[in-house]
């Protein structure tokens, strides 16, 4: 029997949808716990798990809603609109993992398979809406329309959709699933995500040598891909070791975090260098009184 790799990933690092599945197929226990992981500790009377985690995904939603921010202040960008909607899915995704790894819910609770599979939809829709952000810089179409941001959540809610319902098919054993076959929950969650990152990526470098004639953001979108990647890399092969050396404080999902915060920092730098500010529109509304001035001079 072919061994999924997001088995393998699970093996290695502690993620929520791994206490869905199940490395064996001879065997009814379900959950996939790694040898190392970060512990726990009691805070006003309540059971924190994963606690430096936790507070990088607040510092996360946090430094998010200052992006936020600042690209509604920037009224005449081009795909504004798509672009706040890649970071509100940001926002929702990481306030759901928070909500999952410091143990808010917890793997005995019903709906944990269904929050679950909402965490790794939203991920998904995420990177859809970013695809289709980079779409728009290309000024084919008119950007934040209301039919426009339809059809983009219209295509970002069906690859959302077919996320979430083979996660909970595969966590209740339906359509064939079950938490042994995880294969296709891998291709949904892995392949699929990192498809989208590419056509982005590749986009985004066609428009800066067609259209915007600046290259210097290259090196935005650069980092932001280091980034990524580098946190995925270290989540398989890093968490382990990382936590055997810090006395379980510490596990591939805070560097990982860390990572993919770094990453969308990066993404919003390069959107914010290629979108020009239109200064009728960045002015502050604010009545002034101005004093006449005799250019003759005192009579």
């Amino acid at each position: 029997m072919i061994v999924s790799p997001l088995v393998q990933l699970c093996r290695a690092a502690p993620l929520p949808v791994c206490l869905l599945l199940s490395d064996d197929s001879a065997s009814s226990v379900v959950g996939i716990v790694p040898s190392c992981y970060a512990r726990s500790a009691l805070f006003a009377n309540t059971l924190v798990l994963d606690g430096p985690t936790g507070i990088l995904h607040l510092l996360a939603l946090g430094i998010t809603t200052i992006m936020l921010s600042n690209i509604r202040q920037k009224y005449a960008a081009v795909g504004r609109r798509e672009f706040m909607t890649v970071l509100l899915l940001y926002m929702m995704t990481t306030f759901l993992t928070l909500c999952l790894d410091v143990g808010v819910l917890t793997p005995s609770h019903a709906a944990f398979p269904w929050v679950v599979a909402v965490q790794l939809a939203s991920g998904t829709m995420t990177m859809v809406c970013l695809v289709a952000s980079g779409i728009v810089s290309f000024c084919w179409l008119e950007d934040g329309t209301g039919w426009l941001m339809s059809v983009i959540l219209g295509a970002a809610g069906l690859c959302g959709g077919a996320v979430f319902a083979v996660t909970v098919c595969t966590a209740h054993s339906w359509l064939n699933l079950s938490p042994a076959k995880s294969l296709p929950l891998f291709f949904l969650t892995g392949p699929l995500n990192a498809l989208l990152l590419v056509c982005y990526a590749v986009m985004q470098v066609i428009l800066l040598y067609t259209k915007v004639k600046n290259y210097w953001p290259l090196g935005n979108l650069l980092f932001g891909l280091i980034f990524l990647v580098a946190g995925q890399v270290l989540l398989l092969t890093a968490s382990i070791p990382l936590c055997e050396a810090t006395e379980h404080y510490l596990d591939g999902t805070f560097i990982a975090t860390a990572c993919h915060l770094l990453a969308v920092m990066m993404v919003y730098k390069y959107f914010d260098s290629i979108t020009l500010e239109n200064l009728e529109f960045s002015i502050e509304h604010k009545r002034q009184v101005y004093q006449p001035v005799s250019m003759t001079g005192p009579h």
